[in-house]
């Protein structure tokens, strides 16, 4: 019963903090909300930036683990389980309690794709430490998600099937936060 009034704080407090402000259209898309939420993050004092990260990581971990569980009950393979989990994690990040249109669903499902691509244990972990990151990256552990980010990259450049402009609009056109922090992280061994 504590864990459930818990989890509704924890909820409200989120979905208080990531709403979009009144001046902001109520038909905002979910890049929008999240860019403003973004925006509002930066200049919240570092106590409070630091405790918001902690309560995104664990209730992106709760949710991936509550409709992962449920996929698993409904006879869903471990592979279905884990996308479930996945986009279910950061859905509950950055749209709670949001009615999602089908353009928000499918941005959604993009930007987890790196994710959806991690072993399960790995990618729980990544997807919720990449969820903190999205608001508070310096509260966040990059090491937790990075590597899961290099590896989609390095498998999109080492595919024979697709061409160099689909690499490039993959991995850098700038939609999805994780495609900028590939872009800001190259390293001179990174593939060209």
């Amino acid at each position: 019963m504590v864990w459930i009034i818990i989890s509704a704080a924890l909820i409200a407090t989120l979905v208080l903090f990531l709403r979009p402000k009144s001046s902001q259209s109520s038909s905002a898309t979910l890049h929008q909300t999240t860019r403003a939420a973004q925006t509002r993050a930066i200049d919240l004092p570092p106590e409070e930036r630091g405790r918001l990260a902690s309560e995104i990581r664990a209730s992106a971990l709760d949710e991936y683990d509550r409709i992962g569980e449920a996929a698993r009950r409904a006879g869903k393979d471990e592979s279905f389980a884990h996308q479930a989990g996945v986009l279910q994690a950061l859905s509950a990040i950055t749209a709670p309690g949001r009615q999602l249109t089908p353009h928000d669903q499918r941005e959604l499902q993009m930007e987890t794709v790196p994710f959806n691509k991690a072993p399960p244990a790995e990618g729980r972990i990544a997807i919720a430490e990449y969820a903190v990151w999205k608001f508070f990256a310096a509260e966040a552990d990059v090491n937790l998600f990075a590597p899961a980010l290099r590896r989609f990259r390095d498998e999109i450049y080492n595919d024979e099937n697709v061409s160099s402009d689909v690499t490039y609009g993959l991995l850098y056109s700038m939609k999805y936060d994780w495609q900028r922090w590939l872009s800001d992280h190259r390293t001179a061994s990174d593939p060209a």
